[in-house]
């Protein structure tokens, strides 16, 4: 499939490291920051699997795998809203995010968050992001 803007009622997940979540186990702004790439990977979850948000999900660490991308057994996925996002950071900010699906081989469901880059804003716009996280789920299972 081509790239493709994602519906704004779908959902995204994004996987935050050990290192990025806070003492009570919740996601940072540090796991929404741009590292060397012009967008923030995320994964599309509808994409990934039309059923429950367990076989969602189930796929997505499916991915991770077949890429060789190594998943901290304390590390999760975090789950937003794509229209949530948008709106919130939006709203606060002024920036304009969107959510785009850009596929790779062993991984259909990536997608990618764009709307902003290397500035000084860059942890604030990370920061919002994470304010929108409506569901986390452990990386490893």
């Amino acid at each position: 499939m081509a790239e493709c803007a994602i519906p704004a009622e779908h959902h995204i997940s994004r996987y935050c490291k050990p290192t990025s979540l806070r003492a009570d186990g919740t996601p940072s702004g540090v796991a929404f920051r741009l590292r060397n790439e012009p967008y923030l990977s995320v994964n599309w979850l509808e994409y990934a699997h039309p059923g429950s948000r367990p076989e969602q999900m189930a796929e997505v660490r499916h991915c991770f795998q077949n890429k060789g991308f190594r998943v901290a057994s304390t590390g999760i996925f975090a789950v937003l809203r794509v229209e949530r996002v948008v709106s919130h950071v939006f709203d606060t900010s002024g920036y304009k995010l969107s959510a785009v699906h850009k596929p790779e081989g062993k991984d259909p469901s990536h997608s990618g968050l764009f709307g902003y880059t290397f500035s000084d804003e860059d942890d604030l716009i990370a920061d919002l992001i994470a304010q929108t996280i409506i569901e986390r789920h452990p990386a490893k299972v």
